[in-house]
């Protein structure tokens, strides 16, 4: 019995297609593929105090996965205004913004300060490709009470 993996199958983590369908396309779903301790643009004492964060939805490679997400998310409307949303979409996105505050909240400042630039400055490309919603509720998350152009 040929015990090799099929042409396509991935070996290791860096095989993995990564990206919307990829690895972490679906929140909750487990996995025992554990991404390397990197987040591009974060400084190693930030991404060591992720890695000991008590809850594995904050560490690091699941901070960058959602930095992938935030990022994915901002810049989907790349022709003319969608007249309707897409569910999944929305879903991705405020998953992944409410992701990263938590993690901001749960670091100390210092170590957060690098990831709270990171994500402010996401926030402003999202606020400048985007106007206010005003069929959404007031108390609602900030980057929900927003729809693009």
């Amino acid at each position: 019995m040929d015990t090799s993996p099929a042409e396509g199958d991935a070996e290791t983590y860096d095989d993995l297609p990564k990206g919307r369908w990829g690895v972490g396309a679906l929140r909750g779903a487990s996995s025992s593929i554990v991404a390397p301790s990197q987040v591009r643009g974060l400084p190693p004492r930030t991404i060591q105090a992720l890695d000991q964060v008590a809850e594995p939805e904050l560490s690091a490679a699941a901070v960058a996965d959602a930095l992938d997400q935030w990022r994915w998310y901002i810049e989907i409307p790349v022709g003319p205004r969608r007249l309707e949303k897409d569910p999944y979409d929305e879903w991705v996105g405020e998953s992944a913004r409410i992701r990263l505050d938590a993690a901001v909240a749960a670091l100390p400042v210092r170590e957060a300060r690098p990831l709270r630039r990171m994500v402010a400055a996401l926030d402003r490309r999202f606020l400048s490709a985007t106007v206010p919603d005003p069929s959404v509720p007031a108390g609602a998350p900030w980057w929900q009470r927003r729809d693009w152009f």
